[in-house]
């Protein structure tokens, strides 16, 4: 099969020099944009999603699933209504690797494993087999005591309301929040 026969394979008359260039060129951007794809496919195609990595706070998968449900049992996310640039796990996480220093950093992380042991010697098993009912219970008498444990929980706790109360349909429709440039009422009458 000729070059020629590639090209034009659907074309009656290919002696028409104008066509044929114009038929070149589409058939050089069709090629261009297959390899395109073909050079992102495995971006697109890959199967593990993205984990942001923190420097200054090494947790495990089981770690960010725990917060995860925390933060969704203390105030359930809703991304459909109130829309936010980043997840309420990272925004918390985010807070937590960024505004705390070494020893708060290191008082949350075993704020996490003392909330953990408490859970598994109350309740006999890890907090994510507990029922709901039982979680919140847990998260209600925890907040209450002022230990290490307190310490974690209120902090995602805090910071998921943070994430909440900066979400740009809660400013705007609750808070009636403008960004800029704000009201100017200069001609008022006094």
């Amino acid at each position: 099969m000729s070059i020629k026969a590639i090209f034009f394979y659907n074309l009656k008359d290919v002696n028409n020099d104008n066509y044929e260039i114009m038929k070149r060129r589409s058939a050089l951007q069709k090629i261009a944009w297959v390899s395109g794809g073909i050079a992102m496919l495995p971006y697109y195609c890959s199967t593990q999603s993205e984990i942001t990595v923190y420097n200054n706070l090494p947790i495990a998968i089981s770690d960010r699933n725990l917060i995860n449900l925390l933060s969704n049992l203390i105030l359930p996310e809703d991304p459909e209504s109130f829309p936010t640039m980043e997840s309420r796990l990272d925004f918390v996480l985010t807070r937590v690797n960024d505004g705390f220093d070494s020893q708060e950093i290191s008082d949350y992380l075993f704020g996490m494993t003392a909330f953990r042991r408490h859970v598994t010697a109350t309740y006999g098993a890890s907090f994510e087999d507990l029922v709901e009912v039982d979680q919140l219970a847990c998260i209600g008498k925890t907040i209450d005591c002022s230990d290490e444990k307190s310490f974690f929980v209120s902090t995602i706790k805090r910071h998921s309301l943070r994430h909440f109360t900066t979400s740009e349909n809660y400013m705007k429709k609750y808070l009636n929040f403008e960004f800029m440039p704000g009201r100017y009422n200069g001609c008022v009458s006094v």
